[in-house]
């Protein structure tokens, strides 16, 4: 019968049951005697069951996505499954009990199997199913009844595999497992619970005895940067705040890496927990296999494998955890190190000012400076050019291979994410976000599904995210900092724990506005050692959005075979025109000390600020040439 006829058929007994319950009976009520009426209407509910079960049968479970609307939720799951449960069974209509004794002895095919699997399905606690309350106990009632020959010829049939094979036999052999698999359980649930008191524990510590702290000495190097970008600062003052500020690690955040340290120990020793209980269903299984009949190998195979599967998956969590936290520590170990470096940066700063006496008014060095409008353009062309690079591209390198990709392929395959709501948070209420660079991050997933469909588990993520250093942005109106080991850490970070946990490649792009510091070119070109010192599952490769400038370490073939998808867009007309035009200005006499000003080329001559920010960074190369940031103003001075 076709599903439309079956619907209306389901239509058609719940219209007629319906008028037998309100008006047959409230008509007629003297026609049907005692409990005659509810046996009349479970017939009712047991032909639409019948028809709903036709529906869902989908393996061991019951599929709801199968059932058509109006017939979803009228019977509960027990129900259903119980029906599909006796249609497992309707060859034994056909057979007799002698019959069927014969095949379960020789153990003969699909009869023995259903009997051997009898105690699984719900029909060998059909009395107990009755109680449910979920379920309509007259529906079950006529259901047993009209299955009765059927289900006491199943009955009689494991009764028969029982004696033949001996019921005792079984239990005693799988009993050892039984007993291992529960102590795996155990383990289980202790590391599950072990491990998050102790991230818990950890992540107050870290928060009260370091993040908080090292968020007021990034203010206090915020604050110093302003005052320095002024005409004129007050170098003395300046010194003296230089020299107050503490950049190696207080007693708090000693305290907290210690922490971090014992914390990794402590997951190690969990991790080994579950090694060893690992190693136990595996000898489970192994002594199994030496059992007298395949059916006994296979009962306690099923049960060893099942956790050891959730052992396997809870063993990949606990390692990726083990890696986010020795990231974690050492990202935290090198904030004190990239203090240290911006504060020397800063004192040089201030010499140079006291030794110029009066041709050095003040300013920072303007190579790394961007403006919150610079970084905002230069991220949005970035993500731009690399999504457009990631679509054209016709083949990827991943670890083992190189992959065609058709046209096409990245439809469903690709998103986008932002740090909006974390730049929010250092902006005024009635401030736009609009303004500023968001760390906007593009993704794309390669999967196992061999390019002829979808829902094959990934393979490989590439991912471009843009770092900008959103509070410095929003705090001073500039970032005048190259991006630093503690902000590559703190991306590297997230994605080995993606990595680790669902064994996925992760090809990562970071691009920063305002160009790397040299310990991280060092940490990420060392030959051999970068490919291995985060992840072996993560490849980086850096991009300085200043200069277009690509770091990577050559000797990581996915990182260097992929990183043409990252490269820079580059208007190099538009930077002729920009470069002239400023050549031209510089001979004129009022721009001789004056410089030339960004906002002036940006206003006057309708050059985008990030072409003329790049213009700049080229000729300040030169020796006759330096950029300043100085009262708000990126300006460009011969020397």
């Amino acid at each position: 019968m076709s599903d439309r006829r079956l619907i209306e058929k389901y239509n058609e007994i719940k219209e007629n049951e319906e008028e037998f319950q309100w008006e047959f009976r409230q008509e007629c009520p003297e026609t049907l005697k005692d409990d005659e009426p509810e046996i009349l209407r479970s017939r009712f509910r047991l032909a639409r069951l019948l028809i709903v079960a036709s529906f869902a049968q989908d393996g061991a479970d019951v599929a709801h996505d199968q059932i058509p609307e109006g017939l979803d939720g009228e019977f509960a799951d027990e129900a259903i499954k119980a029906v599909i449960d006796f249609e497992q069974y309707k060859q034994f209509d056909k057979l007799s009990e002698e019959q069927i004794n014969k095949r379960i002895r020789r153990m003969d095919g699909e009869v023995y199997d259903l009997v051997k699997n009898y105690t699984n399905t719900q029909l060998a606690n059909l009395d107990e199913l009755l109680d449910v309350p979920d379920i309509q106990g007259d529906v079950m009632d006529q259901l047993s009844d009209r299955y009765e020959d059927r289900l006491e010829k199943i009955r009689q049939g494991f009764y028969t595999y029982v004696e033949y094979h001996g019921m005792d036999h079984v239990v005693t052999e799988i009993e050892a497992a039984v007993e291992t698999v529960a102590e795996a359980q155990r383990t289980e649930l202790e590391v599950e619970s072990d491990l998050t008191d102790q991230l818990e524990d950890l992540q107050a510590t870290v928060e009260t005895g370091f993040q908080r702290q090292e968020q007021h000495r990034r203010q206090q190097f915020l604050d110093i940067e302003t005052e320095l970008a002024s005409s004129d600062p007050d170098v003395d003052a300046l010194e003296r705040k230089i020299d107050a500020l503490q950049t190696g690690p207080s007693a708090e955040q000693r305290e907290a890496i210690d922490q971090l340290q014992s914390t990794i120990a402590e997951t190690e020793e969990l991790r080994a927990d579950l090694e060893d209980k690992i190693e136990s269903l595996a000898d489970a299984k192994r002594d199994a296999s030496a059992a007298d009949t395949e059916e006994l190998t296979d009962e306690v195979t099923t049960i060893v494998e099942g956790q050891m599967s959730a052992l396997e998956e809870q063993r990949s969590e606990v390692a990726a955890e083990i890696e986010r936290l020795r990231q974690e520590r050492e990202r935290l170990e090198a904030s004190s190190e990239d203090l240290e470096s911006r504060q020397s940066d800063l004192a040089e700063r201030v010499e140079e000012i006291r030794s110029s006496v009066q041709t050095d008014t003040g300013g920072l060095d303007g190579d790394s400076v961007v403006t919150p409008t610079i970084a905002r353009l230069l991220e949005m062309d970035y993500i731009g050019r690399f999504e457009a690079s990631v679509h054209s591209t016709p083949s990827v390198r991943l670890a083992d291979e190189t992959r065609s990709i058709p046209e096409g392929y990245w439809e469903g395959r690709s998103e986008r994410r932002n740090e909006r709501p974390r730049l929010q948070n250092f902006l005024d209420d009635d401030e736009r976000a609009e303004r500023y660079p968001v760390n906007t991050s593009a993704r794309f997933t390669i999967d196992s599904s061999g390019f002829l469909g979808v829902g094959g588990s990934p393979e490989m993520v590439i991912e471009a995210a843009v770092c900008s250093h959103l509070e410095a942005h929003a705090t001073n109106g500039f970032d005048a900092a190259p991006a630093t080991l503690e902000t590559l850490l703190e991306y590297v970070n997230r994605s080995v724990y993606e990595a680790e946990k669902t064994d996925v490649e992760v090809l990562l792009g970071m691009a920063s506005p305002t160009g790397w510091s040299d310990s991280v070119r060092a940490q990420i070109t060392q030959d051999g050692i970068s490919r291995t010192k985060y992840s072996r599952r993560l490849s980086i490769v850096l991009v300085d959005l200043q200069t277009g400038e690509l770091i990577y370490d050559e000797s990581d073939p996915v990182a260097a075979e992929n990183a043409r998808l990252f490269e820079l867009p580059i208007d190099q007309e538009q930077q002729v025109a920009c470069r002239e035009e400023i050549m031209d200005r510089f001979g004129r006499t009022e721009f001789g000390s004056e410089g030339v000003v960004l906002e002036s080329l940006v206003n006057e001559e309708t050059f985008e600020p990030h072409v003329v920010k790049r213009t700049f960074n080229e000729l300040a190369v030169d020796e006759g040439y330096e950029q300043k940031y100085l009262d708000g103003d990126l300006v460009l001075f011969q020397t």
